[in-house]
């Protein structure tokens, strides 16, 4: 589901309709029951995304992979109509940063989470930190494109690696600003003990998780009501400024 979703949010971001997804299994040593497991997940992603799975690759390689890891990667299509592309040019002074929460880590951080959290067995918030360590990507197909039959999205950043800090300027054009009222933002119980086992400051964590924002729309002022009203739980944690500083986490 990680790798489904990793493509399919990430395409989602110009507006685009997710068509077919190609797979790529890399490993060791091939666990049939393993690799099957892991097609199926993929499989329900595209279903629950009305995207065809439409072939992929399964490569066993000893001396290359440790018997028991593998490698997955996957690759996603998209259509959308040129006039109707969301690339952030609309992006304008006073739009309201509007953010849509995560379910969790997402598929970025887990090499600091494995040194932060050395013992996956351990109970979290009464059950096995595993348990919540691998609740799968949130996929946001649906929602975003309920929104985009009600309201002109001017531009939508799909929160990864690097954060909000790395991801919200992407969409920006130059000399407009994102910014954020961090105080505003819902951070999982999760990403705190994260970041009071590891003693890592709060800048660090925002520029390395997605810190309960899984992606992020940018609207009119006048279409925030309509907006929240039209996603789930989603709630405004910022505006667009006039500044050379590309995002300002206040």
């Amino acid at each position: 589901v990680d790798c489904f979703a990793m493509c399919a949010n990430d395409i989602l971001c110009h507006g685009a309709k997710p068509l077919f997804f190609l797979d790529y299994i890399a490993c060791g040593k091939l666990d049939a029951d393993v690799a099957a497991e892991i097609v199926l997940g993929m499989v329900k992603a595209c279903k629950d995304n009305e995207c065809a799975l439409v072939g992929g690759e399964t490569a066993e390689m000893p001396g290359m992979y440790q018997p028991g890891d593998y490698d997955v990667a996957g690759f996603c299509v998209g259509i959308v109509e040129k006039e109707d592309i969301i690339d952030g040019s609309k992006i304008k002074v006073g739009d309201q940063i509007i953010a849509l929460p995560s379910s969790g880590f997402h598929s970025n951080g887990f090499s600091l989470v494995r040194k932060i959290f050395p013992d996956f067995n351990e109970e979290f918030e009464g059950k096995p930190l595993h348990e919540t360590l691998l609740v799968p990507t949130k996929l946001y197909y649906k929602e975003i494109f309920k929104l985009l039959n009600d309201v002109e999205v001017a531009g939508i950043a799909h929160i990864t690696g690097g954060g909000l800090i790395e991801n919200v300027p992407r969409i920006l054009a130059k000399n407009l600003c994102a910014n954020i009222d961090s105080q505003k933002i819902e951070i999982p119980s999760i990403m705190l003990e994260c970041e009071k086992r590891g003693n890592i400051k709060r800048e660090e964590m925002f520029g390395t998780f997605n810190m309960g924002v899984g992606m992020v729309v940018v609207v009119s002022a006048e279409n925030v009501e309509k907006t929240l009203n039209s996603l789930e739980n989603a709630y405004v944690i910022g505006e667009i400024t006039e500044n050379e500083q590309e995002i300002i986490l206040n």
